[in-house]
């Protein structure tokens, strides 16, 4: 399963008729799915369609001009990261279309520089992190910071929940990848300095993320605050979801091992979101299988189902830590026992 062709920018994605190319090119060369990442509003409609028409999911980021309940009404099949930004609570807020009003629905990516040669490899290298992550020196006046902070004080626990009710009856998929949202906007928790995994890192990566943290404790305190408001809405708004019976899928946003950051960490946080140990375990079996449309041969453990699956020393429906007890990896019919993968990574190290 994967997407051979470039995630939806601006580079590759400018105009609807560009868009519907380089879905027809991906799709051409295979795709199973589409990622959006960001677009005009036009071009985000006209991707879902032109994705749709294929036979294709399309999931990925919300664009700054896009609400997440057209999103969802539209068919947009899978939405990571609530979004990415500010777009969910603004439309979570007991004056929605006031807020809405004062949002800033240009790209942060100016027009001229997406049409040059070579400008992906620009945006990699000097866009990229400043769009997805809240590391940076915001001060509390900045008009994103103040919006947000709006945005936060007027949450709607009754918006949350009919828009839960939307979710779910519009199968519209969320794969939050809580660990990851956490390492962004609490990234000041004493975790992030004392996790095991910063001592297996290679130095210079060691020290960028120390780098990081060094960064996000120098914010104002108030950005902070508001950063940490904002991770409690979204722990508290997965939660509405859940119970409203909107899909979800267990996901961290990295190759699989970062700084407190793991699939570990994600069931963890989905059960302060209010998950049942079940619950959380379908997140990552049954669901995803589900959504992919594999289910006939993925997601459970069972004869003529394919060999990958774990062995753990606990049971998984006790408590969500058990999900860390692994014993075993079977992989593709290959077995690994945990020292056997420790040992591994030690000697990759």
């Amino acid at each position: 399963l994967g997407i051979p062709g470039g995630l939806l920018l601006p580079f590759n994605a400018g105009s609807t008729d560009d868009v519907r190319e380089e879905i027809a090119r991906q799709w051409d060369q295979g795709a199973d799915f589409i990622k959006m990442i960001l677009t005009e509003r036009d071009v985000f409609f006209a991707a879902i369609e032109a994705a749709h028409k294929r036979g294709m999911r399309i999931a990925g980021h919300l664009p700054p001009a896009i609400r997440i309940e057209e999103a969802s009404e539209q068919g947009f099949d899978s939405i990571e990261h609530l979004g990415t930004g500010s777009n969910v609570f603004l439309s979570l807020s007991t004056t929605p279309d006031k807020l809405w009003e004062q949002q800033d629905t240009k790209l942060p990516i100016p027009g001229w520089l997406a049409g040059l040669p070579g400008a992906g490899e620009v945006f990699d290298r000097f866009f990229k992190d400043k769009m997805i992550s809240s590391v940076g020196r915001a001060e509390p006046d900045d008009p994103s910071v103040v919006l947000l902070k709006k945005a936060l004080s007027t949450y709607s626990e009754e918006r949350a929940t009919e828009l839960g009710d939307m979710l779910a009856r519009n199968r519209t998929w969320q794969c939050p990848t809580l660990a990851n949202l956490r390492s962004k906007y609490r990234l000041d928790d004493p975790e992030f300095r004392s996790d095991p995994w910063l001592k297996k890192m290679p130095a210079e990566e060691r020290r960028k993320k120390l780098a990081d943290i060094d960064t996000y404790e120098a914010l104002h305190p108030e950005v902070r605050d508001i950063n940490h408001q904002y991770y409690d809405r979204v722990i508290q708004t997965i939660g509405i979801w859940s119970k409203a019976g909107a899909p979800l899928m267990a996901g961290t946003d990295t190759s699989g091992r970062a700084v407190a950051n793991t699939i570990q960490h994600e069931f963890r946080e989905l059960a302060r979101a209010g998950l049942t140990p079940l619950e959380v375990l379908r997140t990552a079996t049954t669901a995803p299988a589900t959504y992919l449309g594999l289910a006939h041969r993925m997601g459970r453990v069972a004869e003529d189902m394919e060999a990958d699956f774990l062995l753990l020393d606990a049971d998984p429906l006790d408590s969500v830590d058990n999900l860390g007890a692994i014993s075993m990896v079977v992989r593709a019919g290959h077995a690994f026992t945990s020292e056997d993968l420790t040992a591994t990574v030690d000697k990759l190290l």
